[in-house]
């Protein structure tokens, strides 16, 4: 191996090869060390973690005019949810989502800052009394459904990290175009017959990972919860 002069001593030249293994070893370490700071440099995007909480019969929510109110998660993974906000600069929900459940989308169980919220408006069916447009905190409206223009203009507000919290077709959408990284899913064992025997046309259905790979499983209030990462971008 070659010695070249550097600052009046003498250096080994590395190898092409060995070079390209050494700067591979340092996006590596990067990507491990700070996921969010790896993926906004990369892939000129924020790193994307997908949520939501489903019954194990893949029921997450029930159709808006139901009598009935499902419940999933419990005090505690509600708590562990706001921790994870407090963690992202950037939460989203659908329209759906923005007005039938209608949430602050804050931190308020978790010391922490509240993530900057992101929905998407394309017929302007949201109005001055939806939380996130009335609250006095910051709101990011979106009038198209095209996501990379969306994470585009995230990318430059300088968004490393979005959690995307749903419903199920905006989550489905990020899925089939494989626009995520990671996902958190509580998954409810318990009160099965709340939604057995319901018609289908009553449920909301929950997404459908592809390319998921499992990296961390465990319980909490008897819940089941996964951490999966996306198997295309590790």
């Amino acid at each position: 191996m070659p010695l070249l002069p550097q600052n009046g001593r003498f250096a080994m030249a590395l190898s092409p090869r060995i070079e390209d293994n050494r700067r591979a070893m340092d996006a590596a370490l990067c990507r491990d060390i700070n996921p969010d700071f790896h993926t906004f440099h990369s892939r000129q995007r924020p790193r994307i973690t997908l949520k939501w909480a489903q019954m194990a019969d893949g029921t997450m929510g029930l159709r808006a005019g139901s009598d009935q109110r499902l419940r999933i998660s419990t005090p505690f993974t509600e708590m562990l949810v706001h921790r994870l906000r407090s963690r992202c600069q950037a939460i989203m929900v659908g329209t759906n989502t923005a007005i039938q459940d209608n949430p602050s989308l804050t931190t308020r169980l978790w010391n922490g800052d509240s993530p900057l919220r992101v929905t998407i408006d394309r017929k302007g069916r949201l109005d001055s009394t939806t939380k996130v447009l009335s609250d006095g905190l910051e709101t990011v409206v979106y009038h198209n459904e095209i996501l990379s223009e969306i994470l585009f203009d995230l990318h430059k507000r300088g968004v490393q990290h979005l959690l995307v919290e749903g419903g199920s077709k905006l989550l489905q959408s990020f899925i089939d175009s494989n626009l995520w990284d990671d996902a958190r899913v509580e998954i409810c064992y318990k009160n099965l017959n709340k939604t057995h025997g319901m018609p289908q046309e009553q449920k909301v259905v929950a997404p459908v990972l592809r390319y998921a790979e499992v990296c961390e499983e465990y319980e909490a209030d008897g819940n089941k919860l996964l951490i999966l990462l996306n198997s295309r971008h590790i």
